[in-house]
């Protein structure tokens, strides 16, 4: 069976740069589900296995929300401490805050998952989502 993959992001730009990224290291768009809030990542988990989550951290839990700093964490708890859903076998949480970076750091460490800054003037991040992805392929 082929590798699943679920991208959890809510800016419509950086969608269409981490669909690229996961495209060029050799996923199939058959292969990617996408969605836009901490409600509907809810949805897919419990419902599909993932191999990868790409996940970003500033989420809003429903479209008509604002983003929240820790709507990704909020996501990541939730699938730690509840059984309801399907957990990936691999995490990568991404966000262009600098501050939610070192923040979060420790928390993606001590789970062993990874935790990227997004950037579009440094693509060290394309680099390791890019191994990533061929990774989990």
């Amino acid at each position: 069976m082929a590798a699943r993959i679920l991208v959890v992001d809510d800016d419509q730009k950086k969608l269409a740069v981490l669909t690229k990224v996961l495209s060029d290291a050799g996923a199939d768009r058959a292969q990617i589900d996408i969605v836009q809030t901490g409600a509907d990542a809810r949805r897919q988990l419990s419902e599909n296995k993932y191999d990868l989550l790409l996940l970003d951290m500033a989420l809003p839990f429903r479209a008509e929300d604002l983003p929240d700093p820790h709507g990704g964490t909020s996501l990541l708890d939730e699938l730690v401490e509840r059984n309801i859903y399907k957990r990936p076998l691999s995490v990568v949480g991404l966000t262009a805050f600098e501050d939610l970076q070192l923040e979060l750091g420790d928390y993606f460490k001590s789970k062993l998952w990874t935790l990227d800054l997004y950037s579009t003037s440094d693509t060290g991040w394309i680099e390791r989502l890019t191994a990533k992805t061929k990774y989990v392929l």
